[in-house]
């Protein structure tokens, strides 16, 4: 038979929003004993006349969850299979994030809570708020860091506490494979190898007072703590209804999910980023290899060009031998005339390119003297 897994919190919830008799109906366990197992973990239920308040309308008050020394304690309920029974919603995906969390921390209480290693940057911490004067100026009673340590400003009374929501927020990051670094004063979690500054705060009230001819602000501690992230979106956890230490797995909840997103983004980035880089270059090779072939072209043409011409310029010279009346003197000047304008041609004529020591230096092509180089010697 199938089992359902829930948190004192989820329980919690789940009797709040749904009548006992209703969620007993869901699970293979009577109104009564669903009762004794909320006794048991200490979890407020509603009092007679709750539901049939909110039916007509009237508003109704929910008694908080108390702090328990193990907040994290779950209990397993076999689920029926009966048709038409109550089924809970499917919690959403942070949600179901959390609830893995509580889970998780529950599993490494002990290791999360124990108070007698606390983790480096805490114990640093605390050495540095215990020694420092509280501010007297503008924030009354306080101290914060004003050094490479884990950024945070409270009451000198919130120390211990502070200290210890650090280390525990510290302690599960590592365990589930993050870490908390510090950088330029400010403090950094890191997830899925996106940095998320955070920070933690007392809520202090503002008093602005007369001071002569000027106004002066006062900051009175409330108690309050507050657990910020700067990244954007900027997010923040406060003591309310639950303390920020109860609101611990809502927290890295919604920093995972935010890293994860992040992780999302900056894989499709790097995609895109490739793809561009790849079509560019793709794009350069394409280009060069127009370019040569537009040279090589080129050439052949130029070769073409030289190759007819140096065809005319062979019938030419076959014309003027066969229309020339040699004379006894003229026949031995026009033969060597004929050998030389022969030699030339084949010097121009791109399959041959005979050598010619007055010409090799000359381009083929534009039949261009080259500049003479200018000796100083």
């Amino acid at each position: 038979m199938e089992r359902f897994t829930l948190s004192r919190k989820e329980l919690y919830e789940l009797v709040w929003e749904v009548p006992m008799l209703t969620l007993s109906r869901k699970f293979k366990i009577s109104d009564t004993g669903l009762r004794k197992i909320c006794i048991r973990l200490n979890i407020p239920v509603p009092k007679a006349g709750h539901w049939q308040k909110l039916k007509f309308g009237k508003k109704v008050k929910r008694t908080p969850l108390p702090v328990v020394k193990k907040p994290y304690l779950q209990t397993s309920l076999e689920l029926r299979n009966e048709e038409g029974t109550y089924t809970i919603p499917e919690p959403s995906p942070v949600k179901s994030l959390q609830n893995e969390i509580e889970r998780f921390l529950n599993q490494n209480n002990s290791v999360v809570k124990k108070p007698a290693r606390p983790d480096k940057l805490v114990s640093e911490l605390y050495k540095i708020l215990r020694a420092q004067k509280p501010d007297t100026r503008e924030y009354i009673n306080a101290v914060r860091t004003f050094r490479e340590s884990l950024d945070t400003r409270i009451a000198k009374e919130l120390v211990p506490r502070a200290t210890q929501f650090w280390d525990s927020l510290i302690k599960t990051l590592q365990l589930r494979g993050h870490t908390v670094s510090l950088r330029n004063l400010e403090t950094y979690a890191t997830i899925e190898e996106h940095n998320f500054q955070v920070l933690l705060r007392e809520k202090f009230k503002m008093e602005v007072i007369k001071d002569g001819n000027w106004d002066r602000r006062i900051f009175h501690p409330t108690g309050i703590l507050s657990f910020q992230v700067k990244d954007y979106p900027s997010k923040e956890w406060k003591d309310g209804r639950l303390s920020i230490e109860q609101q611990l797995p809502a927290i890295l909840a919604w920093l995972e999910i935010q890293g994860n997103e992040k992780k999302t983004d900056r894989l499709e980035y790097e995609r895109k980023e490739n793809e561009r880089k790849e079509r560019e270059r793709v794009q350069a090779i394409f280009e060069k290899r127009r370019a040569e072939e537009v040279v090589a072209f080129k050439t052949l043409l130029q070769k073409a060009a030289r190759w007819h011409k140096a065809n005319n310029l062979r019938n030419y010279i076959a014309e003027l031998a066969s229309k020339h009346l040699p004379g006894e003197n003229q026949d031995k000047d026009f033969l060597e005339w004929l050998d030389w304008a022969r030699s030339k041609a084949d010097w121009y004529d791109p399959f041959i390119e005979i050598h010619d020591d007055l010409l090799d230096a000359i381009d083929r092509e534009t039949l261009t003297v080259p500049k003479p180089m200018h000796s100083y010697f």
